[in-house]
């Protein structure tokens, strides 16, 4: 006798004002962010002031919303917000949150229901995908989180576990160890140039590749007229480490992403098979093909 699975049956509807029906259903709350799950997408983010959350989806760099799915009362679980949206297209949808609660800068509290805020869990990251190029700011959604597609075939890769005592580091800092015209490679600033250097690390007998903290950052938040010619514009480059940041250096000039452009196919290519079988590694807190994968992977 076959028993189906219970999770892939809705329980509720929602139809917005355009007519398009939704099939939900209570979802998980473990673990954050958007997980796929048999036959649709598992919602979850967590708020312990938040008064009410709604999820918000838009088609990949549209400027407006298609639909606003707000979370039922009971599909909250203590602080975590959580449901099961049925029959999305994800690979082609962008989404974020309208958290509605209290406001009072004076403690904290900023919640704004006007305003979608990204997944602080994505797992992917688009919009904004070319470094530097002046945003527009009447876009409502600037930084939009997708939903990621975790299929990428590892084969035999493993830890070389190479003894801590052996460890030959390389730090480096991604955008800034290719930039220059001098480094002679394809896609400066990237992951792909990375892997084009393996042999230049391999000479230099490196076998361990230690990354400044690579994650998501607006370059604009302190953006500022160059007080040497007020027609340039001066960027950040942030770095740091947890909820830390520190701004390091000032860029004008237009720049891809790390990855080179928002494809993590290309990524996954240009530099985990570039380090697959070189022997530049990882022991804890460093750096190993794998490790590059999963920190973008998980915007860690």
């Amino acid at each position: 006798m076959v028993i189906d699975r219970i999770d892939v049956h809705p329980t509720h509807t929602h139809t917005t004002p355009a007519g398009d029906t939704f099939k939900l259903r209570y979802g998980r709350p473990f673990p954050f962010g958007a997980t796929l799950v048999p036959a649709g997408v598992n919602f979850s983010i967590f708020s312990s002031h938040a008064t009410s959350c709604t999820l918000v989806l838009f088609k990949k760099h549209a400027p407006q919303p298609f639909a606003e799915i707000p979370f039922l009362n009971e599909f909250r679980i203590g602080n975590v917000f959580t449901m099961i949206v049925f029959d999305l297209d994800y690979e082609n949808i962008e989404y974020g949150y309208r958290m509605d609660g209290p406001f009072n800068p004076q403690e904290g509290f900023w919640f704004d229901a006007s305003k979608i805020v990204m997944d602080p869990y994505a797992k992917i990251i688009g919009g904004r995908d070319v470094w530097g190029v002046t945003p527009d700011w009447n876009d409502i959604y600037h930084h939009r989180a997708r939903i990621s597609i975790d299929d990428f075939d590892w084969e035999s890769d493993r830890p070389l576990e190479i003894p801590d005592e052996d460890l030959v580091v390389y730090e480096m800092h991604v955008r800034s160890f290719t930039r220059h015209a001098s480094s002679g490679v394809k896609h400066p600033g990237t992951y792909a140039a990375i892997r084009d250097k393996i042999p230049y690390l391999k000479e230099l007998g490196v076998n361990c590749v230690e990354l400044m903290p690579i994650y998501e950052f607006d370059e604009f938040e302190n953006s500022r007229p160059n007080p040497t010619n007020p027609d340039e514009t001066l960027l950040s480059t942030l770095l740091g480490t947890g909820t830390g940041r520190i701004i390091i250096t000032a860029c004008r000039e237009d720049q891809k992403s790390y990855i080179g452009n928002s494809d993590l196919t290309f990524f996954t290519q240009a530099l985990v098979d570039g380090l697959r079988g070189k022997g530049v590694v990882q022991r804890r807190g460093f750096i190993s093909a794998y490790d590059l994968y999963q920190a973008i992977h998980e915007k860690v």
